[in-house]
C-alpha cells in the first residue's frame, strides 16, 4: 500500500526514459482523502502533466471517483486534461474496475485481477478496434 501523493508523481515521472511514451496517470486518491488542498493538487498535477508533455508523452489521466465536497479535485483533472490534450478516462470506468470480482485487496487498492481489468480497459480506450 502506497501513500504517494501527486507531488511524488512529479519525481517518479522523471524516471521515464525516452519520449513519446503512453503514460497512465492514476494519481490523486491519497491527496483527495488526505490533507492536500485542491489548489495544491491542481498545481502538482499541472507540473506533472507539463513535464510529461515536454517529453512528448501521450497522457491518459484516470479520473478520480469523488467524495462529497471534493469536486474541485475532479474539476482540476478535467481542466488539466483539456489543457494538456490528455485522454481522460472517466471515473465510471475506474468504478467498474473497483467493482470487478476480486478487483481490490481492500476495497480501494487494486489486486492483480483489478490491474488486469484496468489494463484491458485502458487498451480498449486507447485502441477501440
Amino acid at each position: 500500500c502506497s501513500s504517494d501523493l501527486a507531488n511524488d508523481a512529479i519525481v517518479q515521472a522523471k524516471g521515464i526514459t525516452g519520449s513519446h511514451c503512453l503514460v497512465v496517470v492514476a494519481i490523486g486518491g491519497n491527496d483527495l482523502l488526505g490533507d492536500t488542498h485542491a489548489s495544491a493538487f491542481r498545481a502538482d498535477l499541472n507540473t506533472l502533466l507539463s513535464s510529461l508533455r515536454e517529453n512528448h508523452h501521450r497522457i491518459l489521466l484516470v479520473e478520480l471517483p469523488l467524495i462529497p465536497f471534493k469536486n474541485a479535485f475532479g474539476q482540476a483533472q478535467r481542466e488539466m486534461a483539456s489543457q494538456y490534450d490528455a485522454i481522460l478516462l472517466p471515473k465510471r470506468y475506474f468504478a467498474r474496475v473497483l467493482a470487478t470480482k476480486d478487483g481490490t485487496i481492500d476495497g480501494l487498492h487494486l489486486s492483480q485481477a483489478g490491474h488486469d481489468a484496468m489494463a484491458r480497459m485502458i487498451a480498449d480506450v486507447i485502441d477501440p478496434n
